[in-house]
């Protein structure tokens, strides 16, 4: 695919969208952005930038992950007759000329832990592999990495509009309703997912979970096979024992390159969790803090209290995703004790937990930590779990994470 002297649009700004105005412009391209916040970004950037699309002259158009196809934006240009592309997709083509080893991952929950866990085990045998995609290292910054083999995470957004033969080998870990708040319906989401299926090399194979064979068998191909199994042995794991399902993932992903069982138990010592996911903060008073910030789903929500091994004072709240958290009336009732909810969504939090649960609406992240802390009970946990994104009072779920961290430190330091 030539860039050379070819006029890209570029949609969105972000990461992921200055990563693709990077490639193109290195690669001999004339980019012209369209941003919203274009004033502010203009200074910053190499290229021209503007608040809405300029279509005129332009060879092809690349979107970035965050802008829906419905988009006045990818609307207005696909009336013009212009093609438009995720930066997976453009990734994904530029790669196809070259011989690399790509590798996919997907699911609603798991999947960044997935990435890692393979690109470890990977490494653990002496492959060249790095971890890309979804999980903040766009595929496109990394096309001229001599990496061997691409781990590469995929959000249901980067599926949208990727449908080409690219991939060696992928699994779907799981499909739970998310992202309620783009899509019309769990079906439109679970339909975007599934279209990893369609990425594959003709010799490529699709991994997926019992539960997701059962739920979406009349959608899936034929050729379809299940995550490999493996004897779990939690003394030798780093891991909670409910993610065994990912590293059962990277092992199945990694047969091909000649993992054995005794291999993945000998690479998970030194495998280091990402942060913002049932992470442990500290102890204050025999109360533990949990961070697992990184939970912007009900079902993940619902996992992280399943995972707790003591009773819980639950802090959750955000902007709501269109879940329902009626669902997690039973991982309620078995290990929450009392709930604090935060953000746009608390009040509906607490409309649909009362019935099950003392529920109380706070203010703030700090507000909601400092009570948790006044009423947990030595031996209880405080999980901040919220099950919702994070956009109304934070950056991202990593800097809401940082914020919450810093609350407890500043708990434990006397200050709050």
């Amino acid at each position: 695919m030539q860039t050379n002297n070819k006029k890209v649009l570029v949609l969105g700004l972000g990461k992921s969208g200055q990563s693709v105005a990077a490639y193109l412009t290195r690669t001999g391209a004339e980019v012209i952005g369209v941003d919203r916040r274009a004033a502010e970004l203009r200074p910053h950037l190499s290229f021209s930038v503007h608040e809405d699309v300029v279509c005129d002259g332009i060879d092809w158009v690349v979107k970035s992950p965050g802008i829906p196809a419905e988009h006045p934006w990818v609307l207005e240009a696909q009336e013009r007759g212009l093609e438009v592309m995720g930066e997976m997709a453009l990734a994904c083509r530029l790669l196809q000329a070259r011989s690399k080893t790509l590798l996919a991952i997907t699911g609603s929950n798991g999947k960044t832990t997935t990435t890692l866990l393979t690109t470890h085990f990977l490494r653990h045998l002496g492959k060249k592999a790095i971890a890309v995609g979804n999980i903040g290292t766009p595929l496109i910054s990394m096309i001229d990495h001599d990496a061997e083999i691409f781990v590469v995470e995929l959000s249901s957004f980067q599926l949208e509009d990727l449908a080409l033969p690219v991939f060696d080998a992928a699994i779907i870990l799981n499909i739970t309703p998310n992202h309620l708040d783009r899509y019309p319906s769990f079906e439109a989401y679970a339909t975007a997912k599934l279209r990893l299926q369609h990425c594959l090399k003709p010799e490529g194979r699709l991994y997926v979970s019992w539960e997701t064979l059962e739920k979406f068998r009349p959608l899936l191909k034929e050729k379809v096979e299940t995550i490999f199994p493996l004897v779990y042995r939690e003394r030798k794991s780093r891991l909670p024992s409910h993610e065994f399902e990912n590293i059962r993932g990277a092992y199945t992903l990694c047969q091909k390159f000649g993992i054995s069982e005794p291999l993945v138990w000998e690479a998970l010592r030194t495998f280091q969790r990402p942060p913002h996911r049932l992470e442990f903060v500290r102890c204050l008073r025999g109360v533990t803090f949990v961070n697992d910030s990184k939970a912007t789903s009900v079902d993940a929500l619902r996992k992280a209290i399943e995972a707790q091994s003591s009773q819980v004072i639950l802090i959750a709240g955000g902007v709501d995703k269109g879940g329902s958290y009626s669902e997690l009336a039973s991982a309620i009732r078995e290990k929450v004790r009392h709930v604090l909810t935060i953000g746009e969504a608390a009040e509906r939090i607490k409309r649909e937990l009362s019935p099950m649960v003392s529920v109380e609406r706070v203010k703030s992240l700090k507000s909601a930590t400092t009570r948790a802390y006044e009423i947990a009970n030595k031996g209880e946990i405080v999980l901040f779990s919220p099950g919702c994104s994070s956009f109304d009072m934070f950056q991202n779920f990593e800097h809401r994470g940082e914020i919450f961290k810093g609350i407890v430190d500043l708990l434990g330091e006397g200050k709050v």
